[in-house]
């Protein structure tokens, strides 16, 4: 009777002691859950065979402004990483942007200054590339008019000769008031573009304040794959 007793004894002393090491396994179980309380900053773990790490969640830190350390994805961790990364950019692009914009308002207050000047300048250009075709045309006219009368018949041969150079000068002098009106015209037209690199500057510095709002999409998509994997 003694030995069954002690044998019931051990079973039940066998059967108790697997019932504590199995509650003693349990919270160690748990504290590999997603999610869940983690005892040390930075430890790693495998759970449901996705890689977790032991940190204050950087989503619940920036919509709670609090945080236990749980075990968070690493996943999470890097979309994080992501995240302030195009933030960092926009900031970089933003303060460029606008540094950029500054001295290119600069340049352009420097040509509208300038102007004025320039474009009453390219009016006289102007109005000598006009005097200039007019005397082009006339001359021309004139040297037709001599090889007419050089042509004539009946003439002796020295009028012959005196018509013909005088058609020749004038058609000279016509390619003479052509080159000057192109010249003139090629003047004007220089400064004339004043104007067009004013609005070419212009429109320079628009596009470049407008590239933060380029950016700023992908930091957006950036912060809402962050926010997806870090609340998984």
């Amino acid at each position: 009777m003694k030995v069954r007793r002690l044998g019931k004894f051990a079973v039940l002393t066998s059967i108790a002691a697997l019932a504590i090491s199995t509650v003693v396994a349990t919270p160690s179980f748990a504290a590999n859950k997603a999610k869940a309380v983690c005892p040390k900053a930075n430890a790693k773990a495998t759970i449901s065979g996705e890689k977790y790490i032991c940190i204050k969640n950087p989503y619940t830190i920036e919509t709670k402004k609090t945080a236990k350390l749980t075990w968070t994805m690493v996943a999470c961790v890097d979309a994080h990483k992501v995240l302030l990364g195009a933030r960092e950019d926009l900031v970089k692009i933003t303060t460029s942007s606008k540094d950029t914009a500054i001295k290119i308002d600069a340049e352009i207050k420097v040509l509208e200054a300038a102007l004025p000047a320039k474009l009453a300048a390219a009016a006289v250009w102007d109005a000598k590339a006009i005097k200039y075709r007019a005397q082009a045309e006339s001359s021309t006219a004139l040297a037709v008019a001599d090889l007419a009368k050089a042509n004539q018949a009946g003439i002796n041969v020295a009028t012959k000769t005196m018509w013909t150079r005088a058609a020749t000068a004038r058609t000279q002098a016509a390619t003479s008031y052509k080159n000057g009106a192109i010249n003139a015209e090629r003047l004007s037209a220089g400064l004339k573009k004043t104007q067009a690199d004013i609005d070419a500057k212009k429109k320079t510095r628009d596009k470049v304040l407008g590239y933060p709002t380029v950016i700023a999409p992908q930091v957006d998509l950036a912060k809402t794959n962050r926010d997806l994997i870090c609340t998984l």
